[in-house]
């Protein structure tokens, strides 16, 4: 774990490295090590971080020991959102007692101010009404998102003819993942075929208030925002509620009893060895307002 946090202390000099970088030559030439054995690793895995080379690796990385702590940090921590309760929360209709409670936090915000969409025509929330609705905030090289996204696939694909549609709303916290193109072609290389709103000026960010990645909001038929997980884990739980909603829209068939096979909490999807820690959410990236990367553009 602490070698993730230097590394990710190390990518928040890429923020500076025009200024950074000739200094740091300046110094290794004039220090009594080798440049090629001392500064070039440095610049070198600075540059990774920076394309984001890094990801990849990251996101194989189990973080178990720490999940715990970081969800705890989150629940605490984690502003009040403009979508707030409107009448006492529902139990599913599989009442257990870790079941998840639906809310009504009042109408779904607008999709609109979106620079582009992918796999789809631009949709709106008026146009969805009579589907229930999936929205994940995400980024193409989060690695939490990247967890998630196996989930949130194969249940784009398996509630698909039941009612459910999943909108992936790419809000961009580097740079590299504003470019449009960027987009398109991960999108592509990670399988997500449902639609994307490329929401580079944070306007269905600020709409829905949001203030991390990944977040999930789940709607109603009725265009009424029920439920609200942020981070990884709880699958079963989020899948349950998807089915919940769809019986209430009235779609037939649901099987509340045989879930994903993914809410084992593996996706193999992303690599054959690789597993995510059980009833966990590992690290969030937060904002309370925008990226700061994006402020500075």
């Amino acid at each position: 774990m602490l070698v993730i946090i230097l590394a990710y202390l190390g990518g928040l000099l890429t923020i500076a490295s025009p200024c950074i970088l000739p200094v740091l030559l300046f110094v290794f030439a004039r220090s009594d090590q080798p440049f090629v054995r001392s500064g070039l690793p440095l610049l070198l895995g600075v540059a990774a971080i920076s394309l984001g080379l890094d990801t990849g690796v990251l996101a194989r990385l189990s973080t178990v020991s720490t999940g715990g702590i970081e969800q705890t940090l989150v629940e605490k921590l984690k502003p009040q959102s403009t979508l707030s309760p409107a009448a006492p929360p529902v139990s599913l209709a599989a009442a257990s007692s870790d079941s998840p409670q639906l809310i009504d936090a009042g109408m779904m915000p607008p999709l609109s101010g979106a620079v582009q969409w992918l796999n789809s025509p631009p949709l709106t929330s008026e146009s969805l009404r009579g589907k229930v609705v999936l929205v994940d905030f995400w980024t193409y090289s989060c690695i939490n998102c990247l967890r998630t996204l196996p989930y949130v696939k194969a249940w784009a694909e398996k509630y698909r003819d039941q009612g459910l549609v999943v909108i992936g709303v790419h809000s961009p916290e580097f740079a590299f993942e504003r470019d449009i193109s960027n987009v398109t072609k991960e999108a592509k290389k990670l399988g997500v075929t449902y639609p994307i709103a490329i929401d580079n000026n944070f306007s269905i960010w600020q709409a829905f208030n949001n203030q991390y990645w990944p977040a999930h909001y789940f709607i109603d038929a009725n265009g009424h925002v029920r439920y609200m997980h942020f981070g990884e884990g709880n699958y079963a739980e989020s899948e349950r509620v998807i089915q919940e909603l769809l019986r209430q829209a009235g779609a037939k068939n649901v099987n509340d009893t045989e879930s994903s096979s993914l809410t084992n909490e593996t996706s193999p999807s992303l690599a054959p060895s690789f597993s995510v820690p059980s009833r966990s959410a590992c690290t969030i990236r937060s904002s309370n307002s925008l990226p700061l990367s994006s402020n500075a553009l």
